[in-house]
Order: C-alpha cells, then structure tokens, then sequence
C-alpha cells in the first residue's frame, strides 16, 4: 500500500509533463523541452506560448472522480549554435471536498551543435506537490506515513545530460542519462518522510523531413530504475515506450501518441493522445490537445484506474 500510494503521487507530479521526444523534437507547438535536452537544438523555430488544462480522474478502489485544472508556458530559443528552452505549469485541485492541492512543473535545458551533424544537451526537471491531504479519498491513497491531517510537499527532480546525433537531413539518434530524486516533506512536522534516488536512461531514434507535408515519426524508451531509499526496500522501477506520429499539412497540424509502461510492481499504464490544430511555419498556432491515461492494477489486487486531459495551447513562432 505504501508503494502504490508513492507511485500514483509520481504519477501526478508526472501529468503535466510534455510529451516530449527523444531523438528530435515535437513539431506540434507548444511542446519546448524535450526528453533529451540535446535535442532541443534541432528545434527551430524559435518559438514561445502558453495554454490552459485540465485533467479529470477516476479511482476504483474508491469510487473518487477528481481533477486538476491550471495554466503553462514556455520558449524556445534557436540559434545558429545554441538552444535553450523553458517550462512552467501550474495546476490547483478541485471536485473533492476537503481535498486541495497544487502541482507545479518547471523545466530548463540549455544544448550546443557540435560541428554539422551532432548536439550535446543538459537540463534540470522539478516537480513539486504542495498542501496534500490524501484522506479525502480513502481506500489505498492514504498516506499512512504522513499523519492524518497534515500537509505535505512531494518533489521529484530529475538532472541529467544527452546527445543527438543527426544523420543527413530527416534521421536522428537521441540518447540520455540523468538522476532523479523523490522525496516526500512532512509540512506539519518540517519531516523528510520519504527521499529516494535512481537512474533514468532514455535512447530513441526519430525521422523529421520538411516539406508541404512536414513529418515526424519516432520510437523512444524511458528506463526508470527503482527508487532507493536510504536503509529502505528499493520499489517503482518502470519501463516505458513510446511511438510519435505527426504531421503538419501546409498548416493543418494532426498527430498520435502511443505509449505503454510496465513497472516492477506488474502494474501497467498505457496513455494514448492526439492533437490537432492550425500551425504554419510563422506567426500565431492554435491546437487542440486530447489525452486519455489508463492504469491496471490487477495483478496487484486493486482495480483499474484512469485520467482524461484536455489543453489549448497558443504559441508564436520566431
């Protein structure tokens, strides 16, 4: 109980990440960092927006429907050279009584070229959720090691550097490796009740080519090793993969996204999203962003759970 707690609480720190990608970079605007912060540099144009989400859940074990709702945004700077980009998103709780929180990300990623062909990238990611009290929903999401009534501050930070290796014109080859770090702050008592660290390796390989009908395809995997807590039983190792469809046809913006993770627990999560919008080469862009997230917990027991996400996003491109 304790694992599966810690692990839905990442889950929603996770939510208001981009989708972004591994070896090259979304052509859907809107979406700055990347998995890889190396492969931000093959992102012009410069770019920067923001956007409006929301998120509804539904939980099995207790029948609780909640949900987050809240605003982002971003930029990409593109160089000859040099590229930096930035995020920031911010969700407040509501429909549960009694039950407030607010999540907030942040992300920063600076990258350079190296000669015609090659990118190396480095990037902080921080994740915080603040004001919890998790009694509110019941069943397998009380905190039994935060006491009833207090608040608590969960953070997860993610560091790391990566490369990007571009073939000729349409074929590129990300890798990446960082550390992250979960902890969970009793508010009330000042505690550290929980901190955690563990490896993350990303690898992908992705196919950009421009045109009337600009296209992006891609596969990547996202290696989460278990946390290790200090003088604790490591827990909530994943392995994830992922593959991009997009395609913009002179301006009409269309793209799919699979992706499917198993963790060491046996518990899966599969998240499919689309998107669709109006976006030239300059100027102002429109889209539309739908994502639907399913998580199975059978084989631990408990049921299956799910997440539907909604955003509009408007971004300005350089």
């Amino acid at each position: 109980m304790f694992k599966i707690g810690v692990m839905w609480l990442a889950a929603i720190l996770w939510a208001a990440a981009a989708q972004a990608q591994v070896a090259v970079p979304s052509i859907v605007p809107g979406i700055y960092a990347t998995e890889n912060p190396a492969a931000i540099k093959w992102g012009a144009p410069t770019s920067v927006g923001m956007g409006y989400l929301e998120s509804s859940s539904q939980r099995s074990q207790t029948g609780s429907t909640y949900g987050f709702s809240g605003a982002s945004a971003g930029l990409r700077w593109v160089s000859e050279r040099y590229a930096v980009a930035g995020e920031q998103t911010t969700l407040d709780s509501y429909q549960v009584p009694g039950f407030k929180e607010k999540t907030s990300s942040a992300s920063g990623q600076v990258a350079v070229q190296l000669g015609s062909s090659f990118a190396i990238g480095g990037g902080m990611d921080s994740r915080n959720l603040d004001g919890l009290d998790i009694s509110a929903l019941g069943g397998i999401y009380n905190r039994a090691y935060v006491p009833a009534g207090h608040l608590a501050r969960d953070t997860s930070q993610e560091g790391g550097g990566g490369i990007s290796w571009r073939m000729g014109d349409t074929f590129f080859v990300g890798a990446s490796g960082g550390r992250e770090r979960f902890t969970v702050l009793d508010q009330t008592s000042g505690a550290f009740v929980l901190d955690g660290s563990r490896d993350v390796v990303k690898a992908g390989i992705g196919y950009r080519r421009g045109g009337r009908v600009l296209t992006h395809v891609e596969v990547y995997s996202i290696q989460r090793q278990d946390f290790a807590p200090p003088g604790g039983t490591p827990f909530g190792g994943s392995t994830l993969t992922a593959g991009v469809l997009e395609f913009n046809f002179s301006g009409l913006l269309v793209a799919y996204t699979t992706k499917g993770a198993t963790a060491t627990d046996q518990s899966t999560t599969t998240t499919s999203s689309y998107d669709i919008g109006l976006a030239g080469t300059r100027g102002l862009t429109f889209v539309a962003h739908s994502e639907e997230r399913k998580v199975d917990r059978t084989a631990l027991g408990f049921g299956k759970d799910s997440d539907q996400v909604t955003a509009l996003q408007v971004s300005f491109l350089f």
